[in-house]
């Protein structure tokens, strides 16, 4: 596999996972999971159903209080191939507003793993640190 061609299509699956969550597309995004996907983080490790649940009502409670986001970019984005499989890391660089006053440059770190099956490239685990 040429790195070149597999970092250009993961940064664009990962551009449009965002895009889907931002615009409460939770059945974009399932589709790109893997079966056994897992999320992880500081208490807990979660499965596909409870993260997908989890975006949906966290984007929901941000917008109802006031926080959208206007534009974002992924910023650092670096792929570690290994065979059929690739270790994504990036931040998000966001920029909106929170009860209408704006802010730019909030970052959030991602720490994503895809594994390449039949051809498709599957997220089958994530991890986020909001900085």
């Amino acid at each position: 596999m040429d790195i070149a061609e597999v970092t250009r299509e993961l940064k664009q699956l990962e551009y449009n996972a965002l895009t889907a969550e931002f615009n409460l597309d939770t059945a974009s995004i399932a589709a790109i999971m893997d079966d056994g996907f897992v999320s992880i983080d500081a208490k807990q490790v979660i499965n596909k159903q409870t993260e997908l649940t989890g975006i949906y009502n966290n984007i929901n409670r941000r917008l109802n209080e006031g926080h959208t986001v206007d534009s974002f970019y992924l910023d650092q984005f670096r792929v570690d191939l290994f065979d059929n499989t690739a270790i994504t890391t990036f931040f998000t660089v966001t920029k909106g507003r929170i009860k209408d006053k704006p802010y730019e440059n909030k970052r959030t770190r991602f720490y994503d793993v895809w594994v390449k099956r039949q051809g498709v490239w599957k997220l089958v685990s994530m991890q986020a640190t909001f900085l």
